[in-house]
């Protein structure tokens, strides 16, 4: 009977027990050897962690992001360092505007969102169903500990699911307020708008409505502060009227009284007061119809530049990246456990 022994690489000492210098010298005969007896180790390890990345990505649903882009007007006049400064407040302004609840809330009414279960949905985890029992059991702990019924005398526990009774809309814009962003370009007068979801063709109508309602909501506001404005011009017009017609029925009752040489003077002050009280009148009636007018017409401070379109391909998970790394990762767990065998 013959039999069959594996060779392996040994290692001679020299006289005196010693090994020899390059024994443990790394070598293509030591590694392919090493490749040849733990290969299947070292190969399990990218299969198993791939599996597992490929499973992930299976069962993730893709997200796609897409971006409406504004251009922000602000004009003033000064120092360019103030000016710079003042910019950077009125886009930070105009950003947390955009993102205000009523913006939100109107979007997700336009979108009907209110119907849609990822918008409006409850969830319920594991701690809030731990919370409730344990709540629960408390309750009846105090309400027959000493055998009299005292429920709701010692504790007053709210409802766990008080989340339920919450208004659809408000769970709505909450939902709005996490898959919704809103950056400056850089230094730039331009508001990107950003928003993510499952479809892509939503996405694209969150960002393109949110961007609308924000300019609804910027022309109302301008409407309105014209509006207060012009209420305040009005009295002052009104002032300014009766201050004139003062004025000139002065001027008139002293030059029917007749005018001397010392009256000149006198007549050269009333004529002064009275064309100043004219010019101001003017230019207060000038500036309260230009009121008038932003209120029936008012001029939004930003423009759509650039219009959201479905994205064409996901922006999360990014395939590509996780089975790399997910490889990468494997191979190093694979050669790990094959050192250790």
């Amino acid at each position: 009977m013959s039999t069959h022994t594996t060779q392996y690489p040994t290692v001679f000492a020299l006289p005196g027990g010693q090994p020899p210098a390059d024994a443990y010298r790394l070598s293509w005969r030591n590694i392919a050897f090493f490749l040849r007896q733990r290969w299947m180790w070292i190969l399990a390890g990218p299969v198993l962690v791939g599996a597992l990345a490929a499973a992930y990505l299976w069962v993730t649903k893709p997200t796609y992001v897409a971006a409406t882009q504004l251009l922000v007007e602000f004009t003033t006049a000064g120092d360019p360092a103030q000016n710079a400064s003042a910019e950077n407040a009125f886009v930070e302004g105009q950003i947390e505007v955009a993102r205000s609840t009523d913006v939100l809330a109107a979007t997700a009414s336009a979108l009907d969102l209110i119907d849609d279960p990822d918008f409006t949905a409850t969830e319920k985890d594991l701690r809030r169903q731990i919370k409730s029992w344990l709540l629960s059991l408390i309750v009846e702990v105090d309400r027959y500990s000493d055998g009299v019924e005292m429920a709701g005398t010692i504790l007053d526990v709210p409802s766990v699911d008080s989340a339920d009774a919450i208004d659809p809309l408000y769970r709505a814009v909450a939902r709005l307020r996490e898959l919704v962003s809103l950056r400056r370009v850089g230094g730039s007068m331009i508001i990107e708008i950003t928003a993510s979801g499952h479809d892509p063709e939503l996405a694209a109508k969150i960002a393109n409505s949110l961007a609308a309602h924000y300019i609804e909501k910027n022309l109302a506001m301008k409407a309105d502060g014209a509006r207060h404005y012009s209420e305040w011009l009005g009295r002052f017009v009104a002032e300014q009227q009766s201050a004139l017609a003062k004025a000139a029925a002065a001027l008139a009752a002293f030059k029917g009284g007749g005018t001397g040489p010392r009256n000149q003077f006198q007549l050269a002050e009333l004529e002064s007061a009275a064309n100043a009280q004219r010019a101001l009148y003017e230019n207060t009636l000038t500036e309260y119809t230009k009121v008038k007018q932003r209120i029936s017409y008012p001029m939004s401070d930003a423009t759509v530049i650039s219009n959201a379109t479905p994205p064409l391909t996901k922006a999360r998970p990014r395939s590509g990246l996780v089975l790399a790394f997910a490889l990468l990762l494997g191979a190093g767990l694979g050669l790990m456990s094959g050192l250790a065998r």
